[in-house]
């Protein structure tokens, strides 16, 4: 495929190198260069391709729209026109890289590069199999659209009537339906078979853009009862509405019993709600829908009986019902059709635009999606014709019939269910996309209106009840029997109650003897033996014991007996206790009686809530019920990492693999128990040693906690230490880790002086360093017969307070040993000076995570494996500390795809799906300007969790969201509703654009030379800065590694803080090409002027100059010239540059003689650039989509 920028608007492909997935009706008339004669007639179609680029794994395919079919065999090449992809938003550089360009294209984030061979682009292309455009990605090359100066029929909302909208969307009011029209779009209002005179089939999706995402809400349910049968054998609608977006689902079910399918289905089609609200009917209480319930962790909840006001969905179901009667008047349709108007009413009210959602849409409020109508071409029960393909030739292949409503599951988006008009003498339901009006003259004021008296009578109500026509529907439902209740206590211990998860420690304590009470019961006296206990008369104290004086009620008589408190408190707790709270007044004396009082209260209550939740029913719990009540341990919620869950602990383990029918949990937690018994890590002691807290020993428990690894989704199981209890406040705890500046800088190394990289990671890190604690633990069960031992640690096991700090050491002195050296920019950083270049080796550590650049890295890697044992040695990493690390043509790529994959996958399960963005940040955003209301706890922590995330994707190298992270992270202690929705919009970016990252390029960057640079001679600044010297540490390793540029960009955005007035600073800083270290932070100080900002900014990139040059010469690498700072403001520039220049503005004044200092001493030289050159300028302010993508895209293709 030759990359052609003269073939026009329109590619050209041959049929022998492309698949052609769909053709369009229009035909060209083509002439090749060297043809003679008349042009040929080529159809116009959309084809695919094979091609496998230079740095990629596997093959991708092509996708070409648009493009001139070729017929020729002998035509072996096809033609890519560069206009037609940059139209589609394809970037393409046409400069081949053996002239300093990049001589590929970029599509979806993706560069694509071209092959040259000295006279032309191309691309090697292969016609593709099925089963390869099924597995391999696709990258669309040009638009499916037509180019707009072709003529088009194309239909518009405005072209149909408004009286036509009105009967497609079920008779709704007009300012409704002018509403719903601004707030939904209408992308297919016209399609293929409509403006055919002869109708045919079709092969491909007409409608790509219609596709609903499923969604996860809470939402209210009820049963609804219509007063006829419909003619498919439904009596009953379970009905669905979402809570706060006003969302509705219909099913159509024969009977009461099925309607826990109506929950399958409605969990399996649009998502499992994190709460379902119903009234106390006994078919929502039945096993079949409890456990539906159970299985998917739905929380439940009832109305109180005979209040079905309370109910959501009450209020929605009547609305449902006049939408429902209204349709079948206007269209006369047959009642007994009702349960297809159900599901079209809707999707219409699905669909429209609602004043109480702010004229938004139930669908948009639900997935944050605007909805699209063009699928209301028709009204309930229109008549039309529809295609039949397996009509006999001779007859016609229209046939009628009417319009039912939409077929979700079927086809494109613009499939429909019909009914069929006298067949053979019979009617039946069918799905069709070829259909089209019988109607003419639409648009007029003709109307259906149903003169039928049935309607009169029909009518849907949730509390009609047909006993006699469901006479088994009582079997049906299943019941939860009352001896369910004598296993409440391992039922209710898997109960799922968030609030039950803040019950503190000491409370859970104190409760123990209050959950034991109901087990025990003391004797009483014969006399009481038949009488029943009636009331609590009064009491008194004696000898500090609460007596209560007591009715007793028999047969025949009664009994008046004082029993002490801790006698009644067991037959009577709830009584004795609210008693107590009513009469027994607070002081010193009686404060335990009233302590016990409040703490039986709130657990009786509890477990009445716990109670009601688990049986999915009101309890009044009698004494018999509440013998088998027990304590109610604290739950968690399931947790599960890419699609996997993860076991809490070694039951949970254990369990799970016998439901999935496999060992890899078992086999984790063997291969760790044997891996620590090998490195002798525990001693094990006989039962009766005793370790005493006088001689320095602290017990510690130890637990299992489980994983699974990025890598290669390997089930990883470790045996940690409870360290929170340990006391190791004489040790030191401290333990560095890599920066992350020295890791890019050995990236940028190993490129410029081609060295080899090689990363690797200690197996079972820290128990390989002595233990500085005295520890002492009791084995569990993962250590299977041993289980119960007593045993001391050896080794640093993970948990404790000082294992990180001990292997850390550990480590540290076996690199001492092989002859490395700590940088002295970073201690994690080591060097040695290479036996076989002119240069340096380097290795950095992470923790137990190792990368090694170096001619000869596995040289170094026997060396660590003779003290430690290594895995996942890798020659070519193509993962290291969260970052996929791609090796291309152009050089390493670095990128966090992986991470912000499965960072939205899991966010988007728990907290609903993402509207893709275009930028980070809307264009003149301000957060701090927002005033919606603030955030509750668990919207808090939400909005804290998205930046934990954001903050790490930046580190990680996406500078592009810099400024918008940096903008928000300010208000984490107390954010508001707008800054939620402003971080939501965030992670849409990232959301479409998971791909980006940079390359490590040692090439000088491409500057715009400009003429002010003329206007300002470099002067001496003689004895103005006489006594600055640059600093430069005697002990740094000698400079064998030939000097790289240092370019740092900076800007400044003045007062762009509306509230305090603070401006904001922007840096990024480049070593030859590659960006090193960005930065975008509100100044400390208010500044009065652009001036000002603009010297505050510089100062702080001099400052990070001098980082970067002590780093890199800690690194062996030359570094004798200026750092090159560049700034688009005139002023800055001549007053750092000029010896002669004065200062004006005080409050500038450490600024100003600290860069100029630094200029004076030849460690920066400050340049005046265009604003449109500044690299730093999307670090200060929200750009517009163009803007933001054309900065970002020099930055990270260098």
């Amino acid at each position: 495929m030759v990359i052609d920028s003269g073939g026009g608007l329109s590619p050209t492909i041959t049929a022998t190198a492309w698949n052609i997935i769909s053709r369009t009706e229009r035909k060209v008339q083509f002439l090749g260069y060297q043809d003679q004669g008349d042009p040929k007639t080529c159809p116009v179609v959309n084809a695919v391709t094979k091609a496998h680029p230079r740095g990629y794994d596997k093959p991708i395919i092509l996708l070409q729209n648009n493009a001139t079919l070729i017929n020729d065999d002998n035509e072996k090449e096809s033609l890519c026109v560069p206009f037609a992809c940059m139209e589609h938003g394809v970037k393409i550089d046409m400069v081949p890289t053996k002239y300093g360009g990049l001589g590929g294209m970029t599509v979806d984030g993706d560069f694509i590069p071209f092959d040259f061979d000295n006279e032309k682009l191309f691309i090697k292309i292969q016609k593709p199999t099925q089963e390869e455009m099924d597995v391999y990605d696709w990258y669309e090359l040009t638009s499916p659209v037509v180019h707009p100066r072709r003529k088009h029929d194309k239909l518009i909302a405005s072209d149909i009537p408004v009286q036509e909208w009105m009967k497609r969307l079920a008779w709704q009011p007009q300012d409704v339906i002018d509403k719903t029209l601004i707030n939904t779009t209408q992308h297919y209002l016209r399609v293929e078979c409509e403006s055919r005179n002869d109708p045919r089939g079709h092969i491909k999706t007409r409608t790509p853009g219609l596709r609903q995402k499923r969604l996860s809400e809470t939402v209210a349910t009820d049963t609804l009862f219509p007063s006829i049968k419909s003619d498919r054998g439904n009596n009953v609608l379970q009905f669905f509405t979402g809570c706060t977006s006003k969302r509705w689902e219909v099913y159509p079910l024969k009977s009461e019993a099925y309607n826990y399918e109506a929950l399958q289905d409605f969990c399996r089609q649009i998502g499992i709600p994190n709460t379902l609200q119903s009234d106390n009917a006994k078919s929502e209480q039945g096993g079949r829908w409890l456990q539906h319930c159970r299985d998917f962790c739905i929380k439940t909840e009832y109305t109180e009986p005979h209040h079905p006001h309370q109910n959501p969905a009450e209020r929605q179901a009547d609305h449902l019902n006049r939408m429902v009667r209204m349709a079948l008047k206007m269209t006369n349709a047959p009642i007994t059709k009702y349960d297809w108007c159900a599901k079209w009413v809707k999707d219409v009210h699905n669909s429209t635009a609602l004043k109480s959602l702010n004229w938004k849409t139930p669908l948009e409020i639900s997935t944050g999606e605007t909805p699209d109508i063009s699928m209301f071409n028709y009204y309930f029960w229109e008549p039309i014709w529809y295609y039949d393909p397996m009509a006999p030739k001779l007859s016609s292949k229209l046939k009628k019939a009417r319009w039912l409503g939409i077929a979700p599951n079927c086809g494109d988006a613009l499939t429909y269910y019909i009914n069929t008009e006298n067949e053979q003498g019979r009617n039946r339901v069918l799905v069709r996309s070829v259909i089209k009006t019988r109607r003419k003259n639409i648009g007029t004021d003709k109307e259906f209106i149903n003169e039928d008296s049935e309607l009169s009578d029909f009518y849907i109500d949730e509390s009609f009840r047909d006993k006699a026509q469901y006479p088994n529907e009582e079997k049906e439902i299943e019941k939860v029997e009352l001896e369910e209740l004598n296993n409440a206590n391992s039922q209710i211990e898997h109960s799922d109650d968030q609030e039950d998860d803040n019950i503190p420690p000491e409370e859970a304590s104190n409760l123990e003897d209050i959950t034991t009470i109901y087990d025990e019961f003391d004797s009483r006296d014969k006399e009481l033996d038949q009488m029943d206990f009636n009331s609590i008369l009064g009491h008194k104290f004696k000898d500090g014991v609460l007596i209560f004086k007591t009715r007793y009620v028999g047969d025949i008589d009664e009994a008046i007996v004082d029993i002490p408190f801790g006698v009644l408190k067991k037959d009577e707790p709830v009584i004795v206790a609210r008693y107590i709270k009513e009469h027994v007044v607070e002081d010193k004396r009686q404060g335990h009686y009233n302590t016990w009082s409040r703490k039986t209260l709130k657990y009786h209550t509890r477990t009445i809530r716990r109670l009601h939740r688990l049986f999915e029913m009101d309890l009044k719990l009698t004494k018999m019920e509440q013998l088998k009540i027990r304590k109610i341990n604290k739950t968690r919620n399931e947790k599960n990492k890419f699609g996997i869950r993860i076991p809490r602990n070694v039951k949970e383990a254990l369990m799970f693999d016998k439901e999935n029918k496999n060992t890899k949990w078992v086999d984790a937690i063997c291969k760790e128990i044997q891996t620590l018994l090998k490195m002798n890590v525990f001693k094990f002691h006989s039962p009766n040693t005793m370790f005493k807290k006088s001689d320095g020993w602290q017990y510690a428990p130890m637990h299992m906690i489980f994983t699974i690894k990025q890598e290669d989704l390997r089930h990883k199981a470790r045996l940690v230490v409870n360290g929170n209890v340990v006391d190791a406040s004489t040790f030191n705890k401290y333990s560095p880790t890599i920066k992350t500046i020295s890791v890019r800088l050995i990236f940028l190394i190993a490129v410029y002086k081609k060295l080899n990289i090689m990363t690797s990671d200690v197996m079972n890190a820290f128990p390989t360093a002595p233990c500085r604690e005295r520890i002492w633990s009791k084995t569990g069960p993962e250590f299977g017969d041993r289980q119960g031992s007593l045993v001391t640690l050896n080794r640093a096991l993970y948990g404790l307070p000082t294992a990180a700090i001990s292997f850390h050491d550990f480590l540290g002195d076996t690199l001492r040993r092989i002859g490395f050296i700590p940088s002295r920019a970073d201690q994690e950083l080591w060097i040695i000076k290479a036996k076989d270049h002119d240069g340096y080796d380097y290795l950095a550590t992470h923790v137990d995570d190792l990368i090694i650049a170096a001619k000869r890295p596995g040289q170094y890697i026997a060396k660590i494996e003779q003290e430690f044992g290594l895995r996942n040695i890798e020659d070519s990493p193509k993962f290291y500390l969260g970052c996929n690390v791609t090796t291309r043509s152009e050089g390493i790529h670095i990128s966090c795809k992986t991470y912000i994959e499965e960072a939205l996958r899991v966010y988007q399960e728990q907290h609903g799906a993402l509207k893709k963005q275009n930028t980070p940040m809307k264009v003149d955003i301000h957060p701090e300007l927002d005033s919606s209301e603030m955030l509750n706890d668990k919207e808090h922590k939400h909005f804290q969790k998205i930046m934990g995330i954001a903050q790490w994707i930046v580190t990680s190298g996406r500078f592009d969201i810099c400024h918008a992270v940096a903008s928000l992270s300010r208000f984490a202690a107390a954010p508001r509703r707008g800054h939620l929705d402003m971080a939501r919009y965030m992670l849409g970016y990232l959301k479409k654009y998971p791909k980006k990252g940079y390359y490590i390029n040692e090439k000088d960057p491409q500057i715009i030379d400009n003429d002010y640079e003329k206007l300002i001679p470099e002067h001496d600044f003689g004895t103005q800065y006489h006594y600055f010297k640059e600093e430069i540490d005697p002990r740094f390793p000698e400079p064998l590694v030939d000097e790289l540029k240092i370019s740092i960009f900076c800007d400044a955005n003045h007062g762009h803080d509306k509230v305090t007035g603070r401006s904001i600073t922007g840096i990024i800083i480049f070593v030859g090409s590659t960006p090193i270290l960005w930065e975008s932070k509100r100044q400390n100080s208010v500044q009065t002027s652009t001036y000002g900002a603009e010297f505050t900014a510089l100062k702080r990139a001099v400052e990070h100059a001098v980082t970067i040059r002590y780093h890199l010469r800690s690194m062996g690498i030359t570094v004798n010239e200026p750092s090159c700072v560049y700034v688009d403001n005139r002023a800055t520039t001549l007053n750092t540059n000029d010896p002669g220049s004065t200062l004006n503005k005080k409050y500038i004044a450490l600024a100003y003689h600290f860069v100029r200092e630094h200029v004076s001493g030849k460690v920066v030289k400050v340049h005046k650039i265009k604003t449109e050159d500044n690299y730093a300028d999307p670090f200060t302010k929200a750009l517009t989509s163009v803007s933001h993508n054309d900065f970002f895209y020099q930055i990270q293709r260098n």
